[in-house]
């Protein structure tokens, strides 16, 4: 069993549909055992766009709809199924759910894909769902912006990572992805991604998980809306939208090999 989170303090960058998309990918696309963990409890978000989806391609004229640009036999798979679970994690029981999620995958003999969508308030106040969290993770993807207030909440973010890495038992690597990318200013992320990764080199030399940035990015043009696109019903990837095919395609062959 696999456990991977799309994931960083900043709120309002996408990681719940992110989250979503990627599951959508690797459940609908690949026929992997997929589960998603909403571990969000001030939002539960996952579980709002799946029963704000169900609803809505349940109305009889969600097809007429000139938004959905799906073919016929996505339409009637989306309201078939099967669909993976979405499943809400009270605070604090997340290892005891992982566990479990482990041993069933474990006596199924089934290669388990865990997704686990956490909260950008984790840490406020009380930092032992924040440790329960990153405790877990095998594979963390953090979208980063170049906006100067997403950028450094993003670097406070990693060197908290880069402190604490006797929390992250379990963590092969961590990638990083410009989310919101603008091909206009390339060279500005070009300049600007050594830059962040030379702050751990040079501050954090012993950190012994290793830092990346991925290949693929998510452009700013993307406009994943739960009234237009199905996110957790069906994959986003018949849209093509914005770079999300080569991401989730890259996350898949990363966390499949």
């Amino acid at each position: 069993m696999k456990t991977i989170a799309v994931y960083t303090t900043k709120g309002g960058v996408g990681k719940s549909t992110l989250t979503l998309t990627l599951a959508s990918e690797l459940s609908y696309t690949h026929n992997l055992s997929t589960r998603v963990l909403d571990y969000d409890p001030s939002q539960l978000s996952c579980l709002k766009i799946r029963s704000k989806e169900v609803e809505w391609i349940n109305q009889p004229d969600f097809g007429k709809f000139k938004e959905n640009r799906l073919p016929n036999y996505i339409l009637n798979k989306l309201k078939l199924g099967p669909h993976y679970p979405i499943t809400k994690i009270p605070a604090k029981r997340l290892p005891q759910w992982v566990q479990a999620f482990k041993v069933k995958a474990e006596e199924n003999h089934e290669d388990m894909y865990l997704l686990i969508d956490g909260s950008s308030g984790f840490g406020e106040g009380n930092a032992e769902p924040l440790l329960d969290f990153f405790s877990e993770l095998d594979y963390l993807f953090i979208p980063i912006e170049l906006s100067p207030i997403v950028l450094e909440g993003t670097m406070t973010f990693l060197k908290w990572l880069f402190e604490n890495p006797d929390q992250l038992p379990k963590l092969k690597h961590i990638y990083l992805f410009w989310n919101r990318f603008r091909v206009e200013k390339s060279a500005n992320y070009q300049s600007a991604q050594p830059k962040v990764l030379s702050y751990r080199d040079k501050f954090f030399p012993d950190f012994p998980i290793p830092v990346s940035f991925m290949n693929c990015n998510i452009k700013s043009t993307v406009t994943v809306d739960i009234g237009k696109t199905v996110t957790s019903l069906g994959s986003l990837l018949q849209y093509d939208q914005a770079g999300l095919a080569d991401w989730t395609r890259e996350i898949y062959k990363i966390i499949h090999t």
